[in-house]
């Protein structure tokens, strides 16, 4: 695990396929980068804006109800004041993980949410703790364009499962061999 602390509002950071990183942001938020990620980092007085370019990313984010926390992974927009959550891009679908507190997913480009909405309230719906939700892309368009996102909630040792990677150890119950091989191959260039 490599740890940096970054200074300067604007920075790029990426691991290679096997290498970790812990990011110390310009604001006191981190940023821990799974195997083979690349994020910038766009940091300035009215928000705080990180922009997966591939990979994985757990975030833990220091509140600042002033600027606005928003993580930007292909057409998908994650936006959060203070929480801990996980992006992976993938090439089909962005996947958002929250282990601590609520963000809200929306279209990054035309700013709707991709939330179904749980009432006739006037609020946009949240992803909250112990809830996953997964984003098709659909990458045959000119632009990528993202689908309403499938919601799930996950058990406590699920969301430790889908972070152990954090602790570099990959966590499997359950799962077909098939996913077993293509998690295995996500951190050895060897397949």
């Amino acid at each position: 695990l490599t740890f940096f602390q970054i200074r300067d509002p604007r920075h790029t950071a990426e691991t290679a396929v096997g290498a970790f990183q812990k990011l110390d942001l310009p604001d006191g938020s981190v940023a821990q980068l799974n195997t083979d990620t690349a994020i910038e980092t766009n940091f300035s007085a009215a928000e705080r804006r990180v922009r997966v370019v591939r990979g994985e990313v757990f975030f833990k984010v220091t509140k600042d109800p002033v600027r606005p926390f928003i993580v930007t992974a292909g057409p998908v927009a994650v936006h959060a004041i203070g929480t801990a959550f996980n992006v992976r891009r993938r090439e089909t679908a962005v996947e958002v993980l929250v282990a601590e507190g609520r963000v809200r997913v929306a279209d990054a480009t035309k700013g709707q949410s991709l939330l179904a909405p749980v009432d006739s309230g006037t609020e946009p719906p949240l992803l909250v703790a112990g809830e996953r939700a997964v984003v098709a892309v659909n990458t045959s368009a000119s632009a990528s364009v993202p689908a309403l996102a499938t919601v799930v909630k996950v058990t406590a040792p699920e969301v430790q499962r889908a972070l152990a990677w954090q602790e570099r150890r990959l966590e499997f119950d359950s799962s077909p061999l098939a996913e077993v091989v293509r998690e295995f191959n996500r951190y050895n260039r060897r397949q």
